[in-house]
């Protein structure tokens, strides 16, 4: 089963102004994998998150929301909107 493509990943690292393949080699994930953590090909392991998270010095469940409460997805819109 795939996951819904994480854009709030997308987003974060694209605003950081490198380009992507060298954002997740600074964290120590291959690029072809960070493209599949993108388009949700793939399960991302909590210590990835963590490094992602760090990287663009966001929260993880602000990257990574897996809660469905309306109030907490638009918390992490409005967040993310600030950066």
């Amino acid at each position: 089963m795939f996951n819904k493509p994480n854009l709030n990943v997308k987003s974060a690292m694209v605003a950081l102004g490198d380009p992507l393949y060298k954002s997740f080699r600074a964290v120590g994930i291959h690029p072809n994998r960070g493209s599949k953590i993108i388009s949700g090909l793939v399960n991302v392991t909590d210590e990835e998150k963590e490094k992602l998270a760090k990287l663009v010095d966001l929260p993880v469940d602000v990257l990574f929301p897996e809660i469905q409460d309306p109030d907490h997805v638009q918390d992490c819109v409005d967040l993310m909107e600030t950066v």
